[in-house]
């Protein structure tokens, strides 16, 4: 599961009494337990290093959280909430590769023969009383660019541009999906707002399968594959390689703040660094701007 909602009311209630370091320690477990669809370790020691609790006191912060939220069972802790929701998005998961196998095997169809599944992710985070870590909504995209030289005409022939309303948008998206996961990636998910973003923008299916192939090769997953594609884009344009397009996203929105943090090294948001300390999202978003403001050679 990459995505989750997260209720902050709720979220807050149940967990209101935790100190700052407890709150840190249980959302990291929670996001683990989501991405990973499947319950914690049994074994304390390697929860803690995995969530990276090194003092006494995130030590036993984590202690803390296990034993007031999860339950120990045979193959690990268990969230009761967590299993549901896991449970749910299987299941959406399972209907919609059925749907998508269907649809692609209609007579007449020119597409391939098997779909894959595409991944729902509105999933929510689970907690006690409490659902998940909240993700900001992607803004639409702004109308690109029209403008283009003759000398890079023949290459925009092969983009198809479709509206984000289009109802073609989807089979273009399930085809890049297949064609990412072909290059090696397994967390693909044709459903994944960004991907669609930038489907619809005009990037395609061959630019998008070798940021995969990039990412395969690097360890890296299919976020960053879709945050490598779209930064070449931008980078091309910026010099002339391809028309210049508008970005599929709000580059101020979360998203893409998320994705230029990652394509720049400094990694996704968190809550509290290595050692503990509050990260304030301002000063992370900051921070990146910053840095992506000097790769642009302008002052931020």
């Amino acid at each position: 599961m990459n995505y989750y909602e997260h209720h902050i009311g709720d979220y807050d209630r149940a967990t209101a009494h935790l100190s700052a370091v407890e709150d840190g320690i249980y959302c990291r477990l929670i996001r683990w337990y989501m991405a990973s669809e499947t319950p914690l370790p049994a074994d304390i020691k390697t929860i803690q290093r995995r969530v990276r609790a090194r003092t006494s006191g995130e030590r036993a912060a984590v202690q803390t959280i296990l034993d007031e939220f999860f339950e120990l069972h045979a193959d690990g802790y268990h969230q009761q909430r967590c299993d549901e929701e896991v449970a749910r998005y299987k299941d959406k998961q399972s209907k919609a590769k059925r749907s998508a196998n269907a649809r692609w095997n209609r007579p007449n169809s020119t597409c391939s023969d098997d779909a894959d599944a595409m991944r729902t992710h509105g999933a929510s985070m689970c907690s006690g009383d409490a659902d998940g870590m909240h993700r900001a909504r992607v803004p639409k995209h702004q109308t690109p660019d029209t403008k283009q030289s003759s000398a890079v005409v023949g290459r925009q022939q092969a983009a198809v541009h479709v509206g984000p309303d289009d109802p073609a948008l989807a089979g273009f998206a399930e085809q890049a999906a297949k064609a990412m996961e072909s290059a090696g990636l397994v967390d693909v998910s044709a459903n994944h707002p960004k991907l669609r973003a930038l489907v619809s923008a005009g990037l395609t299916v061959a630019e998008l399968a070798d940021a995969a192939r990039a990412a395969a090769a690097g360890g890296k997953g299919f976020p960053w594959a879709l945050a490598k594609a779209e930064g070449q884009r931008r980078d091309a344009a910026r010099v002339g390689v391809l028309p210049d397009a508008a970005p599929a996203v709000d580059p101020d929105s979360r998203v893409a703040i998320e994705a230029d943090g990652e394509r720049f090294g400094l990694g996704c948001w968190q809550q509290l660094d290595a050692q503990g300390n509050t990260v304030p999202w301002a000063a992370y978003a900051e921070r990146v701007k910053r840095e992506r403001a000097s790769r642009q050679g302008v002052s931020a």
